[in-house]
């Protein structure tokens, strides 16, 4: 999570790069039942005047998860990022273009996958760290191009 933003605040210049606390948006309540909700804080929070993108790194043995015999993503990777998503979309009151990229690194198979989820681009990609480094630098600023003009999505 470090070594990524460290990397955005250094090698890109669009964007301001930072981690973000999340205010629980459209939530009311007493304010001593407030208190019991969690805090949500993300990984790396990149924002231009135009585009916000989200990016939440895992390092976990297996990016995807079986269940009676079925071969998913990990839900909890995908619920947190889907609410901070919609948190962020909130905030942003559709001024710019809110984006999520989930990000492991690769560990049993790559991955590059692209969903829109409530009209929002989702990726989930695994960096190689075996590749060289500048095979590693070149994909990483590319993951914010690439975020901006997704394969055709139905």
């Amino acid at each position: 999570e470090r070594f990524v933003r460290r990397f955005y605040c250094i090698e890109q210049h669009r964007f301001r790069v930072r981690r973000n606390r999340l205010e629980w948006a459209r939530t009311e309540g007493h304010a001593e039942h407030m208190k019991w909700l969690p805090g949500m804080r993300t990984d790396i929070q990149l924002s231009s005047r135009d585009r916000l993108i989200l990016i939440e790194t895992k390092f976990v043995p297996r990016i995807f998860q079986s269940y009676f015999g079925k071969t998913t993503l990990r839900s909890g990777h995908l619920y947190q990022v889907f609410c901070y998503l919609q948190h962020l979309a909130s905030h942003a009151g559709g001024r710019r273009n809110v984006e999520a990229i989930l990000l492991y690194p690769t560990v049993d198979a790559p991955c590059d996958l692209q969903y829109r989820m409530f009209g929002h681009i989702l990726r989930v990609f695994a960096l190689d760290l075996n590749l060289p480094w500048r095979q590693i630098h070149s994909t990483l600023l590319g993951l914010l191009t690439a975020t901006a003009n997704p394969v055709a999505l139905p």
